[in-house]
């Protein structure tokens, strides 16, 4: 409690595994944490938030476990960034996080869908995916290129995701 209440550590809570029963909580250091113990923070590019940085580094390091080859956080494509970018079963993935911004993941989309065999807009849960959902297919067709999931479905189950059309 005492590295909460000093604002050493933000707390990220999500339900990573899909499963009942609630969420986990995740730490990460705050700039004051990392001046605590006399380290310079990482740098961050891209999307912003705690976050944000934790579902990239947390995706890169499991997905690769799950069959995906040369993750890159943060990859520059034809002068775009995507948030993780790697490979699965020979296909170019781009994965985007999409952690309340709603309004930018249009603008993601369009820079990224060919750029990539399958683009994935990952959500931390259902209710941002349901919202951005609503307000993405205002605006651009649904294309079989493009999957929208919570991130522990990703995560369980990369084969379904990738592979649904």
């Amino acid at each position: 409690k005492y590295i909460e209440r000093e604002q050493l550590v933000e707390v990220i809570k999500l339900n990573l595994s899909g499963a009942r029963g609630g969420m986990s909580k995740y730490f990460t250091l705050t700039k004051q944490g990392y001046e605590a113990i006399s380290k310079k923070p990482p740098k961050k590019s891209g999307g912003t938030g705690a976050m944000h940085y934790f579902l990239e580094k947390y995706m890169q390091k499991s997905l690769s476990e799950k069959g995906f080859t040369d993750l890159v956080i943060e990859k520059n494509i034809g002068g775009k960034r995507i948030d993780l970018f790697g490979k699965y079963d020979g296909l170019k993935v781009g994965i985007e996080i999409c952690c309340s911004t709603i309004k930018t993941e249009f603008r993601n989309v369009r820079k990224d869908i060919d750029k990539c065999d399958v683009l994935i807009i990952v959500t931390p849960d259902k209710k941002t995916k349901e919202k951005l959902v609503k307000e993405l297919f205002k605006k651009i067709k649904p294309d079989e290129k493009l999957k929208i999931c919570v991130v522990h479905e990703l995560l369980n189950d990369p084969e379904k995701i990738i592979n649904k059309s």
